[in-house]
């Protein structure tokens, strides 16, 4: 019989980072220093500088994160994202760092005016991004799960296979399937919506 899973981290998440919590900062981290990553990318910075930029971005994040703050957590890592981005700026200008040669050095001499919210959300950029928002933080709930609850779960929500089916293949009765596909879908929408990511079935089907 498949334990339960931990406690949740959707109703405390944010508080445990303001605590300083390491099992809390890492799961951000994990689900949303790919976001940054591919912002910084867009920007035109090389693999090394995006790398050290995102270190940079949660540094700050985790030194001033306030768990009241107002608006979406996403947003308010823009801003911090793109204050960031400009104090390099700033320092580069004034001390050359290598950035990927001559490419790197036009870069921070022509950096450009980013906006203050990050790319909507129904803008091509803004869908990749929500996208890879939602399958980084259900793929770090997966451990929470024995392997067969979590297969019995993503053929049936995920792949749409008959629960019929996916309990004769895993060889569970069908009841224990729906449990499993109930488990993991509260699970997962619970700790989504404490991270402020939407839930998307075909973000995971693509």
């Amino acid at each position: 019989m498949s334990p339960e899973p931990a406690e949740t981290l959707s109703q405390t998440a944010f508080q445990r980072v303001h605590a300083g919590d390491a099992d809390a900062c890492e799961l951000v981290v994990r689900v949303y220093g790919p976001i940054v990553y591919r912002w910084a990318r867009r920007e035109g910075l090389s693999d090394d500088v995006s790398q050290d930029l995102m270190q940079d971005v949660f540094l700050t994040v985790f030194r001033s994160f306030d768990p009241q703050r107002k608006g979406r957590f996403r947003h308010w890592l823009w801003r911090v994202f793109r204050s960031r981005l400009t104090d390099r700026f700033r320092r580069e200008q004034k001390q050359p760092l290598s950035l990927g040669g001559t490419a790197g050095q036009q870069f921070f001499q022509d950096v450009p005016d980013l906006a203050d919210t990050p790319p909507d959300e129904h803008s091509p950029d803004g869908q990749a991004d929500q996208k890879l928002l939602l399958v980084r933080a259900v793929m770090a709930m997966k451990s929470r799960f024995q392997e067969h609850v979590w297969q019995a779960f993503w053929r049936v929500v995920i792949d749409g296979q008959p629960p019929s089916e996916v309990a004769a293949e895993l060889k569970m009765s069908t009841w224990a399937v729906y449990k499993a596909k109930s488990r993991c879908l509260k699970l997962i929408q619970t700790e989504l919506a404490g991270l402020e990511i939407e839930w998307n079935r075909s973000f995971l089907t693509q």
